[in-house]
């Protein structure tokens, strides 16, 4: 009986594809044996097999091929038949659907120089079908480990010391991205909330915290880069859940009491904020978990004051003061030793103080570079990052 229905889907002719149909929707054949048939004919990856899965998958609705894992996983054989056959006037006529979500992985995959663009063409589907394929969003968001982003990536060429003022006169004119599309975009993700673990919202006409947030039960990862957003609105419960935090560009002028609740916290970002920071916070100690540290694009004093409050931070492996306009380090900066990472690239570091007894291959070294000796001497466990390049290059 399959190899007949078989026949009926591939035939050229409308009339024999119609009783195809009827006979899959009449209660002839049963869906669940033929979701299955779908799911096998996917893994077979055949030109055949490929339009015979479409086809069961077109007339019943079926979107086995996003939630099988192992029929996902020739979704590159799957696509190459396509796009060797969607041109033509059968799979026009017969699978639109099919082929319009191939269309967006591709997009997703092979749009250059978008370096997070590939949600944009998932937002813009979200937002303008009235019945998007959750299962496909599903199964892309799960590709990308559990990421979803709400950005607009044009404005991530904006660097330089001007990068501010003009990202936000351009996103100001021309972007979509304010609080309406965000509340919206994560409405429509409502049924699949629970697949994502990290969600990053960028705009500078973002200026509310999306309560809705507290709803999505596994997301312990925010990136809030470039929002106008002043408030951390987080459930007590989200609060313990969070792992990693990311405020880079935005309103705040100190890190907010909030993170102190964040108790499971492993990752924090604070750089390039409204106000820059000149110590670094010892209340941070508090957080048990905390591993890594970003704190570029500040002013910090880095002294001997700082290494010994870091030095009471109980799990810290990396810490980035890059951007710091630092130009010496201090004299017992071998007691982070600790660190598996210290990231002090993009500072001046010319001056090299006496009390760092190590001997320097060439004193006409730049500054930068004797320190990357001395550092691989008082610091023989830990990788430094130590380059500076000058404002002219």
């Amino acid at each position: 009986m399959y190899g007949q229905l078989y026949q009926l889907l591939l035939a050229s002719d409308d009339a024999n594809f119609e009783l195809a149909c009827q006979l899959m929707h009449n209660g002839t054949m049963s869906k669940h044996r033929l979701y299955q048939e779908a799911d096998r004919l996917f893994q077979e990856a055949t030109p055949k097999s490929v339009e015979l899965a479409i086809a069961i998958s077109e007339v019943l609705d079926y979107n086995g091929f996003f939630r099988n894992r192992r029929a996902w996983n020739n979704r590159w054989q799957v696509s190459d038949v396509v796009h060797d056959y969607e041109d033509e006037p059968k799979w026009q006529t017969r699978y639109p659907h099919f082929i319009k979500k191939m269309h967006l992985l591709w997009m997703v995959h092979y749009t250059e120089p978008d370096p997070s663009g590939e949600f944009s063409f998932l937002m813009h589907y979200l937002l303008h079908h009235d019945q998007p394929d959750l299962d496909f969003i599903a199964a892309i968001v799960e590709e990308y480990q559990g990421k979803f982003r709400i950005s607009n990536d044009r404005y991530a060429y904006y660097y330089g010391s001007d990068e501010t003022k003009a990202r936000i006169a351009d996103e100001e004119q021309y972007s979509k991205i304010d609080n309406d599309y965000v509340q919206e975009v994560l409405r429509r993700l409502w049924n699949i909330r629970h697949k994502i673990t990290h969600l990053t919202i960028s705009g500078y006409k973002v200026t509310e915290f999306p309560k809705i947030i507290n709803e999505y039960p596994n997301l312990t990862s925010l990136t809030l880069n470039h929002t106008r957003i002043k408030e951390l609105k987080l459930s007590p419960h989200k609060l313990q859940q969070f792992t990693k935090l990311s405020l880079q560009s935005t309103p705040w002028k100190t890190i907010p009491a909030e993170v102190l609740k964040m108790r499971s916290l492993e990752s924090l970002r604070f750089n390039n904020n409204q106000e820059k920071l000149t110590q670094i916070p010892i209340e941070l100690n508090t957080l048990k978990h905390l591993q890594q540290l970003f704190l570029g694009q500040n002013q910090i004093h880095f002294n001997k004051e700082q290494v010994k409050v870091l030095a009471t931070f109980p799990s810290l492996k990396y810490l980035s003061l890059s951007n710091n306009n630092l130009r010496l380090l201090p004299a017992n900066i071998s007691k982070l030793g600790f660190l598996e990472t210290l990231a002090l690239d993009h500072n001046s570091l010319d001056i090299l103080p006496s009390y760092f007894e190590v001997p320097i291959t060439s004193q006409s070294l730049p500054g930068h570079r004797k320190y990357v000796e001395v550092l691989r001497k008082i610091l023989p466990r830990t990788k430094v990052e130590v380059f500076y390049i000058p404002d002219d290059q």
